[in-house]
């Protein structure tokens, strides 16, 4: 099961050479979740399998009420890195409330897949779905 960290919680940064380019802290919603794979192995003369598991890094949906233009930064650095034209490593962290502790969560150099654009009513923000994965989940 997915662990659910509450939104204003959740921040993600696009850092270039180093220097921290924009935060954006407005998250509606941010679902975490934890790449395994279960691995079994059979050997001759044995009658049950043997088991071990492998990390395969994290994932996460993220939702934004997109309403400044740091929302237009954010996915001008996915294109550009995705296109090769520039090395930003785009950092995401989330604070998560564990039998009544606090835990930091981050996923660093996260990778972006596609994004989701809701549009609802003229007066409301839209809102930007990204689902994003990264090689490492980091704890502290």
């Amino acid at each position: 099961m997915p662990i659910r960290a509450k939104g204003q919680d959740v921040t993600l940064t696009i850092v270039a050479n180093g220097q921290v380019q924009q935060v954006l802290t407005d998250v509606v919603s941010f679902v975490a979740l934890f790449s395994l794979v279960l691995l079994e192995a059979e050997f001759v003369g044995e009658s049950t399998a043997r088991y071990d598991e492998s990390f395969k890094g994290g994932g996460f949906d993220i939702t934004f009420e997109q309403y400044s233009e740091g929302h237009v930064v954010l996915a001008a650095a996915i294109v550009e890195r995705a296109r090769e034209e520039s090395t930003l490593r785009i950092n995401v962290s989330a604070t998560v409330l564990l039998n009544g502790e606090s835990v930091d969560l981050s996923w660093p150099d996260a990778k972006f897949g596609e994004a989701v654009v809701q549009m609802s009513g003229q007066m409301d923000y839209y809102k930007v779905i990204y689902h994003g994965e990264s090689s490492e989940v980091d704890s502290a």
